[in-house]
């Protein structure tokens, strides 16, 4: 206990003199990411399948509650994405609980997660939306980068570091913090510093999902404040502090002047010497002595390097929001094809059970002649379209030939 109380004290001691100063400054109190990054323009303007909500949802609690049976994916996200009030927000909620639990859950769609999103910012639900990110087992909820980036914002608005620090954690989780997305990286290494510094108290098990948060919100930056934080990072993790080890031997060479922090060294050589490993402490110090050599280590303030994470931000923006119009446009025509496929695959049930009562009274009146050339031509047609159909997630078959033969009683 005393030694995770020592990691703890260590840690918060560490980043408050990193951003003393930072905490006073305007920076806090900024925007970080623009309105039209949040693209809601755009996404009022773009095409949707249309549907009467209440005959939908009749039928998806029918399906869903009452019959306990799969939904097509296309069905759940035409409701979703038609999302308006808070009641229909709550059903929606149920609506991919079920579908999470059911045999189809694999088909959820990227357009009803990034729907269901937007649909709980829009209508005020932060943390209706904070849970269902969170809770993979009934829900699985997979947000794309442009979702992650703006349910950080969204938290970090309303000063709500914790909440803030957990998404950029699920996102570390989720494996997807990289240097092919410098915008979240620099979203979530602001969240997950502004929760150190929020005077929260932080349980001993958080820090080192908080240390792992921050080396890979740094992992291929190059800047002094990106490399000091990505050994600070792993120095905050004790199974990975030979990690934070290797990242320094990386910096001492470069065998530049002015490229690493003196606390990120300081908080690695606290944490390595606090666990007895003989071998890495060497192998530490012997890095050190390097990074002395070349001058290296600088000792300064680090208001105006957080200054300037804040302040590239527009700079990173301006992919996402090119890019977001023609996603919307992919994801409608992808929807479109899903229900088309879906007709289609309905249409060619039908008439396979049409043909089988054909059949059925082919051979009993005896035309077993126009019965094979029947046959034959059916199966060439079949042929055609064989592959139209192999990746339809869900038909309902026994409501379809109920429904047909009811339609034959008539």
């Amino acid at each position: 206990m005393a030694t995770c109380m020592f990691r703890t004290l260590s840690t918060r001691h560490v980043i408050q003199r990193l951003l003393d100063n930072a905490r006073t400054s305007t920076v806090g109190r900024r925007t970080l990411l623009s309105e039209a990054y949040y693209g809601n323009e755009v996404w009022q303007k773009r095409k949707r399948l249309a549907m009467d909500m209440v005959e939908l949802q009749l039928k998806l609690d029918r399906d869903f509650v009452d019959l306990k049976k799969p939904v097509p994916s296309i069905e759940l996200h035409i409701f979703v994405d038609n999302i308006m009030t808070t009641a229909q927000l709550q059903t929606g909620e149920q609506y991919l609980d079920c579908h999470r639990h059911s045999i189809v859950a694999r088909h959820l769609r990227k357009a009803t997660i990034h729907a269901w999103f937007r649909a709980c910012i829009r209508l005020n639900e932060p943390e209706r939306a904070y849970k269902t990110l969170l809770n993979k087992i009934n829900y699985g909820l997979f947000p794309d980068m442009m979702i992650f980036n703006i349910l950080l914002d969204m938290f970090l608005k309303n000063e709500d570091y914790a909440n803030a620090a957990m998404v950029a954690m699920e996102m570390m989780h989720t494996e997807v913090l990289d240097n092919t997305a410098p915008l979240s990286q620099h979203l979530a290494l602001y969240a997950c510093l502004k929760y150190l510094l929020s005077g929260t108290e932080i349980e001993d098990h958080h820090l080192p999902h908080l240390g792992m948060t921050l080396a890979d919100a740094t992992r291929g930056q190059s800047s002094l404040f990106s490399r000091s934080y990505h050994v600070i990072g792993y120095s905050m993790v004790p199974t990975r502090l030979d990690q934070g080890v290797k990242a320094l031997q990386k910096i001492a060479e470069l065998a530049e002047k002015d490229c690493i922090l003196q606390d990120a060294v300081s908080k690695l050589h606290s944490a390595v010497e606090n666990s007895d490993n003989e071998q890495l402490q060497a192998s530490l110090q012997e890095t050190v002595n390097k990074l002395n050599e070349n001058n290296s280590i600088i000792d300064k303030p680090v208001d105006d390097l957080l200054q300037d994470l804040v302040e590239n931000i527009p700079n990173l923006e301006t992919k996402d929001i090119e890019q977001y119009p023609t996603t919307l446009l992919e994801w409608h025509e992808s929807n479109v094809h899903a229900v088309q496929r879906q007709r289609e695959a309905k249409e060619a049930f039908i008439r396979s059970l049409k043909e089988a009562r054909l059949e059925k009274l082919l051979q009993e009146t005896g035309g077993i002649k126009y019965w094979l050339n029947k046959r034959e031509q059916g199966n060439t047609q079949t042929e055609e379209k064989k592959d139209s159909f192999e990746d339809v997630e869900y038909i309902d078959k026994e409501q379809l030939a109920e429904e047909i033969e009811n339609t034959t009683r008539l």
